[in-house]
């Protein structure tokens, strides 16, 4: 579980991760860029993949997914880093409130896949979405 932003009492450049088996234990926190605010998060066995999004006044909305190396049990130690991240904007997705990330079966050729959904917040110039992205496998990239 994460925080969607920095919480007050906590430096403004990253968000709180907390474990939750049976007991809440805090986890090393995530960097987060001013502005952008951590709406999803799901563990893969590669990492933790996040779903950021940002709003600027009065209708730019940004997305992107960013994958996070696992944490570690210590919530002292240094924010983690996204070691990759991936403009949603440049895939041609429509710019609005990207909050939903879910993982979703695999495609016949056996890459992954990811839902991602938008929400309108009950606003009648925005739309709700729903987007399913795989990625796309260069020739010499093995399985």
């Amino acid at each position: 579980m994460a925080a969607e932003r920095p919480l007050q009492q906590d430096p403004t450049d990253r968000v709180r991760l907390l474990r939750w088996p049976v007991q809440r234990k805090p986890l090393q926190p995530l960097a987060l860029p001013s502005g952008w605010g951590l709406t999803d998060l799901l563990a893969t066995d590669r990492g933790l993949l996040g779903l950021w999004r940002r709003f600027d006044a009065p209708d730019r909305w940004q997305a992107r997914l960013v994958l996070y190396p696992l944490p570690g049990p210590d919530p002292a130690a240094r924010p983690l880093v996204p070691l990759q991240q991936w403009n949603l904007d440049s895939l041609g997705l429509p710019r609005d409130n990207w909050e939903v990330l879910l993982a979703a079966p695999p495609l016949a050729d056996g890459r992954p896949t990811l839902i991602l959904a938008s929400d309108d917040n009950f606003n009648p110039l925005q739309a709700s979405h729903l987007v399913r992205l795989s990625p796309v496998r260069h020739p010499d990239c093995k399985p």
